[in-house]
């Protein structure tokens, strides 16, 4: 059977799945699958069709994308599907999971004759579509470019990592996942000691700009730092942070709340431990170079 080169199939359709497939239908015919049919036919108002069964869905399109609960859920559904269907079509897996999930699954859809790329949602489903979004891919390149123009209607910074089919795992772990789960929840946490202290939430809104600017250009000079292995600074190095980050447990423990935040004291632990090795003269980007430092128990 022919297949249509703007013909796409979304396997898995909970909250982000529905806003790929809504997103998809605008510009491509765009068929949907989930064990619940129920959740395809609330997505017909926006083009979006039901397959009848996943097999259908996968022979239907040259791109299929998977948003399923997780790998097993989708190797398990995917073992349905004749493997004749494999053939010429490519799987985008955007399921969360490991770098070792992510290799055993690249070679399931390898040996039923599909090609095979991971992806990683950088994103949370209103943010589908928007030109700041990525998706980032990882796998053989040239199928990335085969599906570039998919993924970039779902995200227009949507980017290509490396030829590691894992890769794109470890980076969703290390920022959308590590990175901004923890600074989402220590802003949460330490938003509501703010306003309990009298700051109003007007104050607060208006400190989300300047201190993500701060953090970026941090970042920056980190990358650049560490990308060099040149740490010495000028500016903050990590006694100064280590002073400063012990008088804010301080100012916690002071306020209305009298308690300070998790994340403060992990923060200090990490810093005192740099310190004490003789890295304290040093910037922050320093607290990359020794594992010790990344590498606390899980408690």
């Amino acid at each position: 059977m022919s297949v249509p080169d703007k013909c796409v199939s979304v396997i898995g359709c909970g909250n982000m799945g529905s806003k790929i497939a809504r997103v998809l239908a605008g510009s491509r015919f765009t068929w949907a699958w989930n064990r619940n049919a129920a959740r395809v036919d609330r997505l017909a108002p926006f083009g979006v069709h039901r397959a009848g069964s996943a097999g259908s869905a996968v022979a239907v399109s040259r791109t299929v994308l998977l948003v399923l609960a997780d790998y097993e859920a989708a190797e398990a559904v995917l073992a349905e599907v004749p493997a004749s269907a494999f053939e010429g079509t490519t799987f985008v897996n955007l399921i969360t999971g490991t770098v070792t999930e992510a290799t055993r699954f690249a070679q399931f859809i390898n040996q039923r004759g599909g090609d095979y790329l991971e992806g990683s949602i950088w994103a949370t489903p209103s943010m589908i579509g928007d030109p700041g979004t990525v998706i980032a891919c990882s796998g053989r390149e040239s199928v990335y470019l085969e599906s570039r123009s998919v993924l970039r209607t779902l995200g227009g910074a949507s980017c290509f990592l490396g030829a590691e089919v894992g890769l794109a795992n470890v980076m969703e772990a290390g920022f959308p996942g590590a990175f901004c789960m923890a600074a989402h929840a220590a802003f949460a946490q330490l938003a509501r000691t703010a306003a309990d202290s009298g700051a109003s939430w007007d104050a607060i809104a208006a400190a989300v700009e300047p201190a993500v600017d701060l953090l970026a250009k941090s970042l920056h000079e980190s990358v650049a730092r560490l990308s060099k292995g040149a740490h010495e600074t000028d500016q903050a190095s990590i006694d100064v942070y280590l002073a400063a980050a012990l008088k804010y447990d301080q100012t916690l423990r002071d306020g209305r709340g009298n308690a300070s935040s998790p994340f403060i004291g992990a923060l200090i632990s990490v810093l005192r431990k740099a310190s004490g090795d003789g890295f304290g003269e040093l910037g922050p980007s320093a607290l990359g170079v020794d594992r010790a430092f990344r590498s606390q128990p899980n408690t």
